[in-house]
């Protein structure tokens, strides 16, 4: 369910049965790219809790964690209840991004010395 793009909050062009290309290919490739976008939060998410860059890691990783397993116990989950842990996502994305960049803008300003 983290890799479903959320199109029933997007415009009415977007079709909610995404996976059929053969209806809508245009919508359905728009779908694709969105979730796309989600797996790269994920992965870069996953980077910025493995190079230990999120403040209490392990809280908001155990959130993430069991938020997840209690939706693999439910019969009728819905997307919505996913939506919940984006921000946590989100947050250890930009800052796995903002170390990267950091990082590199130290080593340029040590190399110029």
């Amino acid at each position: 369910m983290g890799l479903r793009p959320r199109t029933e909050y997007l415009d009415d062009d977007l079709p909610m049965r995404w996976w059929e290309w053969r209806q809508h290919p245009g919508g359905s490739a728009i779908c694709l790219a969105l979730a796309l976008l989600n797996l790269a939060f994920l992965v870069t998410a996953f980077i910025g809790f493995l190079r230990r860059r999120v403040p209490l890691a392990g809280m908001l990783a155990g959130y993430v964690l069991l938020r997840s397993l209690l939706l693999l116990t439910m019969e009728n989950a819905e997307q919505r209840y996913t939506i919940v842990v984006y921000p946590v996502i989100l947050i250890a994305a930009s800052l796995a991004l903002a170390g990267r960049g950091r990082m590199a803008a130290e080593a340029t300003a040590t190399e110029t010395q």
